[in-house]
């Protein structure tokens, strides 16, 4: 494999992102047992502009690790680089649910309220449908933090105290404005 990965680092330098993802895409081809090369791969094309491969990419990954935050913020990225902020958002309301992965609702919170207006369809869906009590909780912080700019510190505050993270605001590895 370290060989094959000289010639990714070769095809970057000579060609550019775009070549190096298709050939670390035949990397991965070659080698599907190895779980860090759709990384790469994935990362690859999102720097080269290729948004729908690197989102492609990462929800082959997501689909056998539904908790890999990196392949999370790939899509995100990708979805965001696609000119699909509303796409995102739908993606970050999933995670104000209540599952397995640790301290995903605060930051999604925060980058939901980064994304501003574009969240706002997905927000109002989740409090009114969901079946999940957290999600409902967590989407109507961040609408009445929206609705009401400025109440940010005791959303901070709440957002906090409910889901008891470790994570402070703000939580940039998430948030759209450090998703570029």
């Amino acid at each position: 494999v370290e060989p094959r990965l000289a010639f990714v680092a070769q095809s970057a330098a000579q060609q550019g992102h775009a070549a190096a993802h298709h050939t670390m895409a035949d990397l991965c081809t070659a080698s599907p047992d190895d779980e860090d090369l759709p990384h790469v791969a994935a990362a690859l094309a999102l720097t080269a502009g290729m948004f729908a491969a690197a989102e492609a990419a990462a929800g082959r990954i997501l689909e056998r690790r539904p908790d890999d935050i990196d392949a999370l913020r790939i899509r995100l990225r990708a979805r965001l680089g696609d000119g699909r902020p509303e796409d995102a958002a739908g993606v970050l309301v999933e995670h104000l649910a209540d599952n397995d992965v640790s301290e995903d609702a605060v930051r999604a919170m925060y980058a939901l309220k980064c994304l501003g207006p574009a969240a706002l369809p997905a927000l109002e869906t989740a409090r009114a449908t969901s079946t999940d009590a957290q999600q409902r909780l967590a989407a109507e912080l961040v609408l009445a933090e929206l609705h009401t700019p400025g109440s940010s510190r005791a959303m901070d505050r709440k957002a906090q105290r409910i889901f008891q993270s470790a994570v402070r605001f703000p939580a940039a590895d998430w948030s759209p404005r450090f998703m570029w």
